[in-house]
C-alpha cells in the first residue's frame, strides 16, 4: 500500500479546485485567510490539502491544449483573472489603508505636537500677561501717586505766588 492510494486523482484535483473557484466566484471574493493564484501555472502548484485543493506535479496533465482536463482548465483560467484581481485589489486596499492609516497617526502625532506648542505658547504668554497686568497696576499706582503730588505742588505754587504778590502790594 502507498501514500499515494489515498490521494485524489488528478481529474479529482481538477475538479476540486475548480469548485472551489466557483464557490469563489459565486460569493464575489477570495475568503479572508486564502490566496487565489495568480495565474495557471500557480494554479497548478496551488496546494492546500486542508482545503482539499493539490498541486498537479505533472504539466502534461495541465494545458489548454490536449490535457483530458482541458474544459475545465480553460473554466479555471477564466474564473482566476477576476477573482485574483479581486485578491489583488482587496491587497491593495489593505495596503493603501495601512499608508492610510500610517498617515492618519502621523498626522495625529504632528496634529499632538502642536497643540503641545501651542499650550506651551498660551502658557507663556498667559505669564507675559499677568506680569504686564502687575506693571500696569505698579504704574497706575505710581501715575496716581505723581499726580497727586503734582497737584500738591501745583497748589503750593500757587500759595507762594500769592504770598509774593500780597506781601508786594503792602
Amino acid at each position: 500500500m502507498s501514500v499515494y492510494d489515498n490521494y485524489p486523482t488528478v481529474a479529482e484535483r481538477v475538479a476540486m479546485k475548480l469548485a472551489l473557484l466557483r464557490k469563489w466566484t459565486a460569493e464575489g471574493k477570495v475568503p479572508d485567510g486564502f490566496s487565489c493564484p495568480s495565474s495557471l501555472a500557480k494554479a497548478r502548484t496551488w496546494d492546500d490539502p486542508e482545503n482539499g485543493i493539490f498541486s498537479i506535479g505533472s504539466k502534461r496533465d495541465w494545458n489548454t491544449v490536449n490535457s483530458p482536463h482541458r474544459s475545465s482548465i480553460v473554466a479555471i483560467a477564466k474564473l482566476i483573472v477576476p477573482l485574483s484581481a479581486r485578491a489583488a485589489k482587496k491587497a491593495s486596499k489593505r495596503r493603501s489603508d495601512k499608508v492610510r492609516i500610517g498617515d492618519l497617526e502621523d498626522l495625529l502625532q504632528a496634529t499632538e505636537a502642536a497643540r503641545e506648542d501651542a499650550t506651551t505658547q498660551w502658557q507663556e504668554l498667559s505669564q507675559k500677561l499677568a506680569s504686564k497686568e502687575l506693571e500696569l497696576t505698579a504704574a497706575t499706582a505710581e501715575r496716581t501717586f505723581l499726580k497727586s503730588q503734582l497737584d500738591s505742588a501745583k497748589s503750593e505754587i500757587r500759595e507762594l505766588k500769592r504770598r509774593v504778590f500780597n506781601i508786594r502790594e503792602v
